[in-house]
C-alpha cells in the first residue's frame, strides 16, 4: 500500500499479519497514531511510515520487533521521544528528518 494518496489511519487490524516482514505506507495522507497492534508484526524487517500526516508518540510497544532492520518515520508529526526500550536494538536504521532526529536524540 505504497504511495496512492490513502486517507485516513492505520488499522489496528495490521498486526494480525505476523509473517509479513515489510509494512510499506509512505506517502499517503495517513493521519491518526500508529497503533500499537503494529509491535505484533514479529517478522518485520522494514517499517515505511515516510511522507504521511501521522501524529502522536510512537508507541513502546514497537520494541517488540526484534526482526526489524529500518524505521522510516520522517515528514510526519510525531511528539515525545522514541520509546527508550528500542534503544537496545543495535541493527535498527533509523530515517528521520534533521527536526525529528531531534526529538529522538537523547536515546541515539
Amino acid at each position: 500500500m505504497a504511495t496512492g494518496l490513502r486517507r485516513g489511519t492505520i488499522p489496528p487490524s495490521l498486526g494480525s499479519f505476523a509473517s509479513l516482514e515489510v509494512l510499506s505506507l509512505w506517502g499517503n495522507q495517513l493521519e491518526g497514531s500508529i497503533p500499537k497492534e503494529l509491535g505484533d508484526l514479529s517478522k518485520l524487517k522494514h517499517l515505511e511510515l515516510y511522507g504521511n500526516r501521522l501524529s502522536g508518540e510512537i508507541p513502546s510497544e514497537l520494541a517488540k520487533l526484534t526482526e526489524l532492520d529500518s524505521l522510516w518515520m520522517w515528514g510526519n508529526r510525531f511528539e515525545g521521544k522514541l520509546p527508550s526500550e528500542m534503544a537496545s536494538h543495535n541493527r535498527i536504521i533509523l530515517h528521520l528528518s534533521e527536526v525529528e532526529a531531534s526529538v529522538v536524540k537523547q536515546v541515539v
